[in-house]
């Protein structure tokens, strides 16, 4: 950093850096420019607004450092989180696409900025997002937004528009929260939340809304495949992408193509298909060529806290795996945890992490049900951790290669878990009669992991989605 940047830190940092101990505050110092390098990465190196954005995270560490522990990670992620938020500064993306491990400072900005693309900026998403986090950190993003909002009426206003928590959000977040890190009164209550709408819990339920939407052009044109060939659907996150089931040759246009005035040339998509948000239920018609899908999830995703996040002593992020587990399973499951550590460590250096997350969260509540129904073998336990999955069959806990597939366990795993149309009404039927005849230990398995995605999936979406309910219903 060069300049009236660098300047502005020096004169606050001496502010800061009295809260932590002598030991920490190189440390402290690193942390925070590399965050703020990466956040200038192919930007000017000043810019009329970078002071107020200075300000804005100063502000916000100074008043956390009044309740919170000396912990330099905790402040360098408050001095860095207004350069991420995508209501001030910019996006995320430099941060989630740096290629590196990711490391406790950035986890905790990634949980903290808001989710969606400059624009799409709406605070009853935020606030859902913000409410899984511990307390420390939910009054970090509210100081930050009060500080940013009172930033807007004077001189230096940064870009974009930041929106401070009113009365009723702030109210929603505060639990657990010191008062003295919640801003003062008297902004307007603001409207209550919209109800969130129904999840789309399955791939069948995505290609009965995109059914709906398949006259919507692509581009210029309108396309349409002759008879019902059917559809493709993968999972990435929280979204689906479909697809028709045929080569490109059979997609066809559909009259000739749409124009409107100030158009110079008709655009031709090369994959057309759909991306569907398993949240709000959009369907938007796009080119699956090229990294559509990809910038779609990377702008919208939600990065949850990394499992072992505390105060103080925090392990290393991999290794917080073990926390999520019931304590009595984690000696029971020792041999796989190494492999799954391992596996989470090499995800941890890709934007695609979360979705690892996912199924380890589905494998933990699959074990807490398996222990809660009387099974506390290493086999069964094992076989519950193996059968999870995230939102694509390829998120799985372990590598596919491992060797675990091939014993007791993993054949207990493959056998429980729910084949691609099985997880739907018909699906649902399909699969328990094909359990009837399998061993207590695999139908334990599968019911568990009914159970933990029930869980999981309502704590991503808020709502419970209708397809798991019904899976379960048919499984018990």
């Amino acid at each position: 950093m060069k300049g009236t940047l660098a300047d502005v830190w020096g004169k606050h940092r001496r502010k800061l850096v009295k809260a932590l101990h002598r030991s920490d505050r190189d440390r402290f110092d690193a942390l925070v420019l590399d965050l703020l390098d990466l956040a200038l990465h192919g930007q000017p190196p000043t810019a009329p607004w970078h002071p107020t954005i200075m300000r804005i995270g100063v502000d916000t560490a100074l008043t956390l450092a009044k309740e919170a522990p000396p912990d330099p990670e905790l402040l360098a992620a408050a001095v860095a989180l207004p350069w991420y938020d995508n209501g001030l500064l910019g996006p995320r993306s430099p941060l989630s696409a740096r290629g590196r491990p990711l490391d406790w400072t950035a986890a905790m900005v990634l949980a903290m900025a808001p989710a969606g693309l400059r624009g799409e900026i709406e605070n009853d998403g935020y606030v859902r997002q913000l409410a899984a986090l511990p307390p420390l950190l939910r009054a970090t993003a509210i100081l930050e937004r009060a500080f940013a909002g009172a930033a807007q009426q004077g001189p230096g206003m940064p870009l974009g528009p930041a929106l401070a928590f009113n009365d009723a959000e702030v109210a929603a977040l505060s639990t657990g929260i010191p008062p003295t890190l919640l801003p003062p009164g008297g902004l307007p209550p603001g409207p209550p939340p919209e109800p969130l709408p129904p999840p789309v819990g399955s791939p069948a339920e995505a290609i009965e809304l995109v059914r709906k939407h398949a006259k919507e052009p692509f581009g210029s044109h309108r396309l349409f495949v002759e008879g019902d060939p059917g559809f493709v659907v993968t999972g990435t996150e929280l979204v689906y992408q479909v697809r028709w089931d045929v080569p490109p040759s059979a997609i066809r246009p559909l009259g000739g193509p749409i124009t409107y005035p100030g158009d110079t040339e008709t655009i031709r998509y090369d994959e057309p298909g759909w991306i569907v948000d398993r949240v709000t239920r959009e369907v938007h018609p796009v080119d699956l060529a090229g990294s559509t899908l990809e910038r779609y999830v990377s702008a919208r995703r939600i990065f949850p806290l990394p499992p072992g996040w505390r105060l103080e002593a925090r392990p290393p992020v991999p290794e917080g795996l073990v926390a999520m587990l019931p304590l009595s399973a984690v000696a029971t499951v020792q041999p796989m945890l190494g492999q799954a550590i391992a596996r989470y460590a090499a995800v941890l250096a890709t934007e695609s992490w979360p979705d690892y997350l996912v199924a380890w969260r589905i494998a933990c509540e699959t074990v807490d049900a398996l222990l809660t129904a009387g099974y506390g073998d290493p086999d069964t336990l094992t076989a519950g951790l193996l059968a999870a999955q995230g939102p694509a069959p390829t998120d799985t806990v372990v590598d596919e290669t491992s060797a675990l597939w091939h014993t007791l366990a993993g054949q207990y795993a493959l056998a429980a878990r729910p084949a691609p149309g099985e997880t739907d009404a018909s699906g649902a039927a399909r699969r328990a009669a094909r359990l009837a005849s399998a061993s207590p230990e695999v139908r334990a398995v599968a019911v568990a992991n009914a159970e933990a995605r029930l869980t999981v999936e309502t704590a991503l979406f808020g709502v419970a989605p209708a397809s798991r309910e019904a899976e379960l219903s048919a499984l018990s």
